[in-house]
């Protein structure tokens, strides 16, 4: 888990937020240097894991309003993840 913690460090610069909620547009990683900074669960996530992360739309409130604010279909998103501080990282395809 630690790992996962550190490599997010660097992806802020694609990322998109409110308070609590963190978007990752996986499409914005596409070069070689980027991309594998993304675990493989979020870039090409099991059945489950999209079911897990579409269960957590429904029962937060501050993704739905972020992801709605964007424009961003639920369904396009791959994965969420709680971060360390107990925020979300929304990972979308």
């Amino acid at each position: 888990m630690a790992a996962v913690a550190l490599s997010l460090g660097a992806i802020p610069a694609y990322a998109q937020s409110v308070p609590g909620v963190t978007i990752i547009r996986l499409s914005q990683y596409s070069d070689i240097i980027d991309y594998p900074q993304i675990p493989s669960i979020y870039r090409n996530p099991s059945a489950r894991t999209r079911a897990k992360a579409q269960e957590e739309i429904r029962a937060t409130p501050a993704i739905r309003q972020l992801l709605e604010r964007r424009g961003i279909a639920f369904g396009r998103v791959n994965a969420v993840q709680t971060a360390l501080n107990g925020g979300k990282v929304v990972y979308v395809d």
